[in-house]
C-alpha cells in the first residue's frame, strides 16, 4: 500500500468530493474513496483525518481562532463526521431482510480528533509527526508543508457540504 502523504490524502478525498458533488445516491460511502485510490475503509478514514488536520492547520494560520476560516473548519469537521461514520460501518441484512449497521472499524471519531487537533500548535515542527502518530501511521519522508486546498469559494460548493 502506498504511503499516505498529504498529497495522496487530498487526492483520495478530492475524488470522493467530485463523486459526492454529483448529488447521485451513493449507497456505500467507501466506493468514491476506493475509486480515488484508497485501498481500505481504514485508509479512507486516515485520508479524511489528514485532510481535516491540514484544513485545521490552514485555518489556524489565518487568525485568532474565531475567524471565518475557523468557522469553515468547524463546519467541515462536523459534516465530515457523518461520512466518517458511514465509512466505519456497513449495512448488513439478516435473514428476514431487515437492515442492521455493523461497525467495521473501531476508530476514533472526528469529534475527538478535532478536540485533539485544537490542543496542537500547527506552527510547530512536531505538528505532522504528532498527527500521524495519533492516526497510527508512520510520517512520510516527504515534507507536509505545501500550501493546502483553499478554503475560499471557487464558485463550487465545498465537497463536504454534499454529505
Amino acid at each position: 500500500m502506498p504511503t499516505l502523504t498529504l498529497d495522496r490524502a487530498q487526492a483520495i478525498v478530492g475524488h470522493a468530493e467530485n463523486e459526492f458533488s454529483t448529488g447521485k445516491q451513493i449507497d456505500d460511502a467507501f466506493a468514491p474513496f476506493a475509486r480515488g485510490g484508497a485501498s481500505t475503509r481504514g485508509e479512507a478514514l486516515d485520508a479524511i483525518f489528514i485532510v481535516i488536520a491540514d484544513f485545521y492547520r490552514m485555518a489556524s494560520r489565518s487568525g485568532s481562532g474565531a475567524s471565518s476560516e475557523m468557522e469553515e473548519f468547524s463546519a467541515y469537521a462536523r459534516l465530515s463526521g457523518s461520512i466518517a461514520m458511514r465509512l466505519a460501518s456497513v449495512s448488513i441484512s439478516d435473514k428476514t431482510g431487515s437492515q442492521q449497521i455493523a461497525i467495521t472499524d473501531n476508530r476514533e471519531t472526528v469529534d475527538s480528533f478535532v478536540r485533539f487537533l485544537r490542543t496542537l500548535n500547527p506552527e510547530t515542527s512536531n505538528f505532522w509527526p504528532t498527527v500521524y502518530q495519533r492516526i497510527g501511521l508512520t510520517l512520510p519522508a516527504a515534507p507536509q508543508t505545501r500550501p493546502s486546498i483553499s478554503t475560499t469559494s471557487s464558485g463550487k460548493k465545498p465537497w463536504w457540504r454534499f454529505w
